[in-house]
C-alpha cells in the first residue's frame, strides 16, 4: 500500500511541477533552469497548502495546531538548501543526478532511487523521517486537499 502511495505523490508532484511550469512560461524540459524553477515551484506549493489549510475547514486539528504546523514547514523549507535538492530529486531524479556533484546530495539520489525501485517498509520509514521529505509531502498532501 506505502508503495502505491509513494509512486502516487511522486507522479502528482511530477503534473503540479508541469502544471506550475505551463501556467508561469516556464521551460519544464529546461535542465539549465531546472533548480531555479524547482525552487520557485516550492514557494507556489507553499501558498497552495497554506490556502487549503486556510480556506477548507476539512483538518481535524484546531487552527492553532495548524498554524504551529504551517508555520514549522515553512521553517524547515525556507532554511533549507537540502528542502531544494529533496523536491528536485522528487520531480525528477535523472536531470538531478546530472546535475549534483556532492556526495551527500548523491547518497540522498540512490535513497530515492532505491525507495522506488527496491522498494521496503524500512526504506521508506528512514525516507519520510527526514524532516523536509516530510514537509514536501505534507506541502503536496495539503495543496491536493487529499484527506
Amino acid at each position: 500500500m506505502n508503495k502505491n502511495i509513494l509512486r502516487a505523490f511522486r507522479r502528482q508532484l511530477k503534473t503540479m511541477f508541469e502544471a506550475f511550469c505551463n501556467s508561469s512560461n516556464l521551460n519544464a524540459g529546461s535542465k539549465k533552469d531546472f533548480v531555479s524553477q524547482v525552487k520557485l515551484f516550492a514557494g507556489h506549493l507553499q501558498k497552495l497548502a497554506r490556502r487549503s489549510e486556510d480556506v477548507n475547514g476539512w483538518r481535524p486539528a484546531s487552527k492553532t495546531i495548524n498554524s504551529k504546523k504551517s508555520r514549522v514547514v515553512d521553517e524547515i523549507f525556507n532554511k533549507s538548501h537540502e528542502s531544494v535538492v529533496y523536491l528536485a530529486s522528487l520531480v525528477d531524479y535523472c536531470k538531478m543526478k546530472r546535475l549534483l556533484k556532492k556526495s551527500q546530495h548523491q547518497e540522498f539520489l540512490l535513497q530515492v532511487n532505491d525507495l522506488f525501485y527496491k522498494y521496503t517498509h524500512t526504506k521508506f520509514n528512514a525516507f519520510m523521517e527526514i524532516p523536509e521529505v516530510h514537509s514536501i509531502f505534507r506541502m503536496v498532501v495539503n495543496a491536493t486537499e487529499v484527506e
